[in-house]
């Protein structure tokens, strides 16, 4: 009697190994598959409203799921936040993230959802502030949101923190201290402030004067972590050609007013190819 109770305990315990193997393992493929996705709203990409995520991004992300049959949600936070997500998360998409030379072998770009240009903004109601250079930008007290494209390419430039650059966690941190007088000039795309005084029923271009830097002209794109499982980069980069190539693809940027093929993808630093 000893011996069969002995063996039969043998094997339950064998199965009951082999039990729990399965299911450690059926959770970590389940785990490896599972897509983070995070975002910094922003309304020139993407934004949250009325229970849903809104925007030319958020519109182009939308389709990749579909494509894909991934259900995932958007969580949104302060950009640095986000950044650094993507940057340390594998499996982790970020929906939109401005493609430079330093970011270049960090990330796995997928696909192009926007352009974007760079100004140092002043008020009109303050001709003091004005620039027309880097140089003379330099005097002046010039906010940013911190690790962003802006903020890096400031510091590149030479602005520090302690003299000419304020940091902020987001771009309507920005506004509100430029508005208010706390700061002199705002370096960021032209377009946001359009945006904003759009929003508020005002035209920018009677009240912002705008000093493009033409050589910080970069592509923005969804881009993904890079040490994200194989299986679900590559549905993921299936998914990007395919929804590029669509006809909704190239209505979204005709409405923005780019064309999707002229990519700086080989040019990271910002130069247009030439024509």
């Amino acid at each position: 009697m000893k011996l069969v109770y002995s063996k039969n305990k043998s094997i339950a315990v064998k199965y009951t190994i082999i039990f729990y193997m399965f299911i450690c393992f059926t959770v970590n493929a389940h785990t490896t598959d599972e897509l983070n996705a995070v975002a910094s709203s922003h309304k020139m990409f993407q934004y949250f409203e009325d229970g849903q995520i809104k925007g030319p991004s958020a519109e182009i992300f939308k389709m990749l799921m579909l494509q894909t049959g991934i259900k995932t949600k958007v969580k949104f936070y302060p950009w640095a936040r986000a950044f650094s997500s993507v940057s340390s998360q594998p499996n982790t998409i970020i929906l939109s993230l401005t493609r430079t030379k330093e970011r270049e072998s960090n990330f796995v770009w997928l696909i192009k959802v926007n352009e974007s240009k760079r100004a140092f903004i002043s008020l009109k109601t303050k001709p003091d502030n004005f620039v027309s250079n880097i140089a003379q930008a330099k005097n002046k007290l010039v906010a940013a949101t911190r690790d962003s494209y802006s903020y890096t390419s400031l510091i590149e430039k030479g602005f520090t923190e302690d003299k000419n650059l304020y940091v902020v966690s987001t771009i309507d941190n920005a506004i509100s201290l430029f508005k208010n007088g706390k700061v002199d000039l705002i370096y960021t795309d032209p377009e946001v402030m359009k945006n904003h005084y759009s929003d508020i029923g005002k035209i920018s271009s009677q009240i912002v004067n705008i000093t493009e830097v033409a050589e910080a002209q970069r592509d923005i794109f969804i881009a993904i972590n890079k040490q994200t499982n194989k299986n679900l980069l590559e549905k993921l980069q299936q998914a990007s050609k395919t929804v590029s190539q669509s006809a909704r693809y190239f209505e979204i940027f005709r409405v923005l007013g780019f064309d999707p093929a002229l990519q700086r993808l080989n040019s990271p630093t910002g130069t247009r190819p030439s024509i």
